[in-house]
């Protein structure tokens, strides 16, 4: 087989995720963005773990946790499961209990939300646990793995609707 001929996986995959993300919806929403593309001041919680999360989850939206697993020293190499026990159903797993703290705090203060993803999301991140998939809101005999992602800002689905009783003009 000559060079030519040779294919770059690296460019397929990448052409994969592109295709992915196209089909998803925009990467990125502008919450933490100005129209100059620039950066809003830092928003501080108090906890260095938790700010980091909420930089990196601010910057590029859809953030797994086999992302933050990679890229937040400190987050990932502990016992804690991320977990809905009720059901047996396993979010992640092998988090410290800082990233735990840093999660809920980001979570009960509404500055990040989660979403159910797709497991191309993690396969193309490179992590996945070694679980069947959860199809259903369970409860399973066994564990199972919901993969999710998290976005930052209130999560819309909780926000509530105002209706208007203006007719739009078509």
């Amino acid at each position: 087989m000559n060079e030519e001929n040779m294919i770059n996986w690296a460019d397929v995959i990448m052409t994969v995720a592109e295709v992915y993300y196209a089909w998803t919806g925009p990467m990125k929403i502008e919450l933490g963005i100005n129209n100059k593309n620039e950066r809003r001041p830092r928003m501080s919680t108090g906890n260095e773990m938790a700010d980091q999360i909420l930089d990196f989850i601010t910057s590029r939206e859809g953030v797994s946790f086999a992302e933050l697993e990679h890229h937040i020293k400190g987050f990932c190499g502990g016992a804690y499961e991320l977990s809905f026990s009720k059901h047996n159903i396993v979010l992640w797993q092998g988090v410290t209990k800082e990233g735990v703290d840093a999660l809920n705090l980001l979570l009960e203060r509404k500055l990040i939300y989660k979403v159910p993803t797709s497991v191309l999301v993690y396969l193309i991140d490179g992590l996945t646990p070694e679980l069947p998939i959860a199809k259903r809101a369970g409860p399973y005999k066994k564990p199972h793995w919901a993969p999710i992602v998290f976005n930052s800002g209130p999560d819309p689905a909780s926000s509530p609707v105002s209706h208007s009783s203006e007719k739009s003009a078509l």
